[in-house]
C-alpha cells in the first residue's frame, strides 16, 4: 500500500533513522505487538468463547497461513493447543 507522498515518506524515514538502534528495535516491538493485539481482537470478536490456546493457535494461523501447507499448519497449530 502506497498512500503516503514521496515527500513525508522520506521524512519519515528520516526522523526514524535519526533515533539510536535500540529506539527503532523498541518501535518495531510496539509494532509486533500492536498487530498480534489487534489479530486476538479479532479472533476473540469472531469467538468470544475462545480458550487461550486455541487463541495462540487461530494467531498463528493468521500469521503463518502463507508460510505453511494447510496440513502442516493445522499440525503445528494442534501442537499449540497442547501447551
Amino acid at each position: 500500500m502506497k498512500d503516503t507522498s514521496t515527500k513525508i515518506h522520506k521524512k519519515q524515514l528520516e526522523i526514524y533513522m535519526a533515533k539510536s538502534a535500540g529506539e527503532r528495535l523498541t518501535i518495531c516491538l510496539e509494532m509486533i505487538d500492536f498487530g498480534r493485539t489487534l489479530a486476538e481482537t479479532k479472533i476473540k470478536e469472531e469467538n468470544p468463547n475462545i480458550t487461550a490456546s486455541d487463541l495462540k493457535a487461530e494467531v498463528f494461523k493468521l500469521f503463518y497461513k502463507n508460510d505453511f501447507e494447510g496440513e502442516e499448519l493445522e499440525k503445528i497449530a494442534d501442537w499449540l493447543r497442547l501447551e
